[in-house]
């Protein structure tokens, strides 16, 4: 059931979701794992697909004359004319034979439009049959930015894409997979997620005003590669340090001194099974080193 929140729990939302990105270092390596944006390549596409969806067909540009989102929200979106003053921004454009393997598709990922619970956005699937361009649906929550395509043999293709979601002082990060069926609603399927806490100070926690662990952890890279008998494999590297300081730590980290934390560096390894990555062997039991992964249902972020 998708949530009833005000403009002002909206922003709120955003708020604390750019004051804890910056704490997901490694994007720069991570950014070299990611396919490039077709947005201004396929400018053509992407503006008879904006025109289907923003109301009166009122496109906003960027600074260079090319279509870059919705000035209002559309109606499929949770805010559609809430809020005059609110947008639909266009983030990624990916083209694709996402809902069959012979369908032209266009996917446009975008924020705007939706709470914080729905990950401030989603994305709009595309078929494109020569000129025209056909809307097959809005998936909200669906955040499509960060992602590389794949081919699955005999499939359509697929997407491995990451997220950062923030709230108060937790910065959760996502590695997930996405499909799409023939009608263009997506299946996102969790490969990996970690959470940092590095924000929560002097290992005091930020609800209970009590002494707690100190967590750090950041996503660093992604790759993939064969493995020696052929199997796709999917690479991730991230770190992760946990301990409980001591009294003089805290004190000592009050006037100034950082919370000595180790942070080792894991190497994880999923497989392409069928049409889903799942854990290597070696890798189950490095897993145990991470917090234990939110079932989607009870996660404060969703289609993550």
């Amino acid at each position: 059931m998708r949530s009833v929140v005000t403009l002002a729990g909206l922003l709120l939302g955003w708020v604390a979701f750019l004051a804890l990105a910056p704490a997901s270092r490694g994007q720069d390596r991570l950014a070299e794992f990611f396919d490039p944006d077709e947005a201004k390549s396929r400018q053509l596409e992407v503006v008879e697909a904006l025109k289907l969806v923003c109301p009166d067909g009122a496109i906003t540009t960027d600074q260079q004359g090319k279509a870059s989102g919705c000035r209002s929200c559309p109606k499929q979106t949770s805010f559609n004319g809430d809020d005059p003053d609110l947008s639909w921004d266009v983030k990624r454009a990916f083209t694709g034979h996402f809902t069959s393997t012979t369908a032209e598709d266009l996917i446009l990922s975008g924020r705007g439009c939706e709470p914080h619970s729905e990950n401030t956005g989603g994305s709009f699937v595309f078929v494109i049959d020569g000129s025209a361009v056909k809307l097959l649906r809005y998936d909200e929550a669906l955040i499509a930015e960060r992602c590389r395509k794949f081919v699955v043999r005999d499939g359509p293709d697929m997407l491995v894409c990451t997220d950062d979601w923030g709230a108060q002082v937790t910065l959760w990060s996502y590695v997930y997979q996405v499909a799409f069926d023939g009608d263009g609603d997506s299946d996102v399927h969790r490969i990996f997620e970690t959470i940092d806490l590095s924000r929560q100070h002097y290992g005091i926690d930020f609800f209970t005003e009590k002494p707690t662990f100190i967590q750090e952890s950041h996503l660093i890279g992604l790759k993939m590669e064969k493995s020696p008998t052929g199997f796709l494999l999917l690479v991730v590297t991230a770190d992760f340090g946990k301990r409980f300081p001591t009294a003089e730590e805290r004190k000592a980290c009050e006037q100034g001194t950082p919370i000595p934390l180790a942070l080792p560096t894991y190497r994880l390894k999923f497989v392409l099974h069928g049409n889903t990555f799942r854990p290597a062997e070696p890798t189950k039991a490095l897993l145990k080193a991470f917090p234990k992964p939110e079932p989607p249902e009870d996660s404060y972020a969703t289609k993550h």
